[in-house]
This record gives C-alpha cells, sequence and structure tokens, in this order.
C-alpha cells in the first residue's frame, strides 16, 4: 500500500493560488486573458505590468530566454536579445486551469440561443 505524506501541522504550507477555491474567478479578465496566454506559450503580446503581477502572486514562473538574432540582418539585428518569458509554473496548476475554462460557458452557445419569451 501506497504512503501518504502527512500534512505539516505547524508552520507555513505551501498552498499555491490555484488550489484556493474559486481562485480563477477572482482574477479580473484582463489577468485571466494575460494567464490563459501565458500558460499555452503566448505571453509575448500581453501587458508586461499584469504578467509581473501574475508571477509575484505565484500564479505564473519567470524563465530567461535567448531570442537568437537574424543572421541575414545588419549588425545590430544580428546580435542575440535575451528576455524574461512568464510561463505556468506547474502541470498541476496548467490542469487546474484547463478544469476552470471547461467549466465556463461558451461564448458561441449563448449566442445561438436567444433569450425566449413567455
Amino acid at each position: 500500500m501506497r504512503e501518504v505524506p502527512e500534512s505539516p501541522t505547524t508552520g507555513k504550507v505551501d498552498v499555491q493560488p490555484w488550489e484556493a477555491p474559486d481562485a480563477f474567478d477572482k482574477l479580473t479578465k484582463t489577468q485571466q486573458d494575460a494567464l490563459g496566454a501565458a500558460y499555452i506559450g503566448q505571453d509575448l503580446w500581453q501587458p508586461r505590468h499584469v504578467l509581473e503581477g501574475l508571477a509575484k502572486a505565484g500564479w505564473l514562473a519567470r524563465e530567461p530566454g535567448i531570442v537568437p538574432g537574424n543572421p541575414k540582418g545588419n549588425a545590430i539585428d544580428r546580435l542575440p536579445i535575451h528576455v524574461v518569458r512568464f510561463v505556468c509554473p506547474s502541470w498541476a496548476a496548467h490542469m487546474a486551469w484547463c478544469a476552470w475554462c471547461a467549466e465556463q460557458p461558451d461564448d458561441n452557445d449563448q449566442a445561438a440561443d436567444p433569450p425566449r419569451r413567455p
């Protein structure tokens, strides 16, 4: 039989933000959009201040990266650029996001069914 480790009864417990009840619902629409984009690797065009705030709160992880230069460009374009990417911190966070997204109503379903009059 597999042993389950006991939860610590004293000290700081490491609770991730996505584990809290209704955690994703408490984010603003802009935060939800930026988080979803970052979780699928599309963080480049999201507001930097929103991504920084989500990273400080534990929703995202910062990851250094290098964008290679263009070998056919002029001298300045050939230089690599060091960047910071905002990525999903764990599979658990990604799966929690996917589960939350699955619970949300589909925009197309709402548009297809106009309200009925009695």
